[in-house]
């Protein structure tokens, strides 16, 4: 009873800061991040 209050106000705070998030992550990640990753992956094959 005392758990699920907290947790939903956690949730829409979640919400609240993807729209900013959004606007300016996805652009750069989507030039930087994908090839850096394909990179990272096969590190974690080798291991």
């Amino acid at each position: 009873q005392l758990a699920p209050q907290p947790l939903q106000q956690l949730v829409p705070q979640r919400q609240r800061r993807p729209q900013p998030l959004q606007q300016l992550a996805p652009q750069p990640l989507q030039q930087l991040a994908p090839q850096p990753l394909q990179q990272l992956v096969p590190q974690r094959q080798r291991r």
